[in-house]
């Protein structure tokens, strides 16, 4: 798991080792006929939730890709690799 905070413009990462069963590249592969609809649900709702909280922190991904979203054994997804993250700042016009 990764966490992301900003400290007068400056971010920091802070990453916590939590064992992760497989990511959304690997999960697909093992399930090639097709994912089930209730888990992309589940997974689109955990990644929509998880982009939402960065983007109120005015944090931007930028690397959104199933080799990037971690999948625990109880179908946890949690966004990972924010290598190239970028704070966004608002311009006033």
């Amino acid at each position: 798991m990764c966490c992301v905070f900003t400290s007068k413009n400056i971010v920091h990462e802070c990453l916590l080792h939590l064992f992760q069963h497989t990511d959304l590249s690997q999960y697909m592969e093992k399930h090639s006929g097709g994912l089930e609809q209730r888990n992309v649900r589940l997974f689109l709702f955990q990644l929509l939730r998880g982009l939402a909280y960065c983007h109120r922190r005015r944090v931007l991904h930028r690397d959104v890709k199933p080799q990037n979203l971690l999948i625990s054994e109880m179908g946890e997804l949690k966004l990972a690799d924010f290598g190239i993250v970028l704070l966004c700042t608002i311009l006033s016009l």
